[in-house]
């Protein structure tokens, strides 16, 4: 197959312009640029360049078709089209995934095997079977249906580029190697540039910043799902390392700084280092931000909000700010309990107690756990979904039997509590031990003040 194809690359949204410039290195021919990917023109050669080089791409797309659909049998039909055989073999594999948004086609389970079927009956027309083994190497078929218009594509990468081979350990919320190649583009790293990152982690900024600098290319080490189709020739792949190899600027003057106060990632970081090849340009220490000193560097990092908030609710001690949240809680519910009558006062407190318990059912099964440890781990480790219909089943006839209006009070609470939930979910990563406490807390004066304005 000699005459160029149309390739595709996705990549995070605002690194258009880096990939379109990597992209132009790289030799691609009429380029073009559209929200979270980069299209142009080559042949199988460039196609193995674009998987060994691009550093912010996601992965290489090879743009089988593109057409409108607002029916499935425009969608088997548009798929039908495709001349699939220049590319899978009567034995190879070609599943099917992909999404949809704002099409008349919304079912991602049901374009699937439309998609699947058309494929099939496609193949089968060409090589005059009726069952295809699917043994042999993976040809992954995607589609993109955006309002209607559907994109076809086959992946030739695999694994995702991001997996560069160098990180196959890191700490927690590590940042991903595109992502982090983007922003050392942006941070116009050169080859004769200082980096410095004092919240070094798993070394990404570091290592990606030796290898932009270097131009060693940033997935020279690693396997792709197109290296086994027997449509593109192995010397391709051979030719294009070999080339990749032969560009590196071994002379650069590249170095770089990188600093943690945790043991456990600086040693992770050297290690990484090395398995990526740029372990002497770069210097790794543990070191307590506290006592960062500015260098003539680029400096790039990613801190670690998250954890930090983690090991700082781990402190015994308690703030100022904590102990006037526990006094405005308290004067809450003591304004709560002054306003209920006697008898209403005690249905609200035993409806209460029931709810906020329930609602703990849905945080503990419902939300990850933030932390890798911690008591409240061993309930997330043994949360079934199904504990949440028992809890809601049980909760509901409990309060019911109360009142049905104790059924408003509680759905108002869990809604306010819900949205606090998932406020905190975006803080920390996910929920704790401690913020199940305070949820609860707080939900027990959310249904008392809700109780004081809808039953007095």
């Amino acid at each position: 197959m000699k005459e160029k194809l149309k390739i595709t690359c996705p990549c995070h949204f605002g690194l258009e312009s880096v990939l379109k410039f990597e992209v132009t290195k790289i030799g691609g021919e009429n380029i073009t640029v559209k929200d979270g990917r980069v299209s142009f023109d080559g042949g199988f050669d460039l196609l193995a360049r674009a998987n060994i080089s691009l550093s912010t791409a996601e992965r290489v797309l090879i743009e089988l078709a593109e057409f409108h659909a607002e029916t499935f049998e425009e969608l088997f039909q548009g798929v039908k089209k495709i001349p699939l055989e220049n590319f899978i073999g009567i034995k190879d594999a070609f599943p099917v995934k992909g999404h949809s948004l704002n099409s008349e086609l919304h079912s991602v389970p049901d374009c699937q095997s439309i998609i699947k079927k058309a494929a099939v009956e496609r193949l089968k027309e060409k090589y005059h079977t009726g069952w295809f083994e699917e043994t042999g190497a993976v040809h992954q078929i995607q589609f993109s249906i955006l309002k209607n218009n559907v994109n076809i594509y086959l992946d030739t990468s695999g694994a995702g580029l991001h997996k560069r081979g160098y990180r196959k350990n890191s700490n927690a919320a590590p940042i991903k190697e595109t992502l982090a190649a983007g922003i050392i583009d942006l941070a116009r790293v050169r080859s004769n540039s200082t980096v410095c990152d004092p919240f070094c982690g798993s070394g990404t900024f570091l290592i990606e910043s030796a290898l932009k600098a270097l131009n060693i290319p940033p997935c020279i080490n690693r396997k792709f799902a197109a290296e086994k189709w027997d449509c593109i020739d192995a010397s391709v792949w051979r030719s294009e390392r070999q080339r990749a190899i032969s560009l590196v600027n071994k002379s650069a003057e590249f170095k770089a700084f990188g600093f943690d106060i945790d043991e456990e990632s600086v040693r992770l970081s050297i290690d990484n280092s090395a398995k990526a090849g740029v372990k002497s340009r770069i210097r790794i220490e543990q070191a307590d931000i506290c006592d960062f000193q500015p260098m003539n560097a680029i400096t790039v990092c990613n801190p670690p909000y998250g954890e930090r908030m983690l090991e700082i609710m781990k402190d015994s001690h308690v703030g100022s700010n904590a102990v006037l949240a526990i006094i405005i809680l308290l004067l809450l519910k003591i304004a709560a309990y002054l306003e209920l009558s006697g008898e209403t006062l005690t249905w609200v407190l035993l409806t209460m107690s029931v709810a906020t318990r329930t609602f703990m059912v849905v945080f503990i099964v419902n939300f990850p756990y933030a932390r890798k440890e911690g008591i409240g781990h061993m309930f997330t480790k043994y949360a079934k979904p199904f504990y949440t219909y028992i809890a809601f089943a049980v909760c509901a006839g409990i309060i019911a039997a109360c009142g049905l209006q104790y059924l408003a009070v509680a759905g108002i609470c869990f809604t306010v509590t819900l949205i606090i939930a998932q406020y905190l979910k975006t803080q920390l990563g996910g929920l704790t031990g401690d913020t199940y406490g305070a949820l609860t807390e707080c939900g027990n004066v959310i249904y008392l003040l809700t109780a004081v304005f809808l039953l007095r």
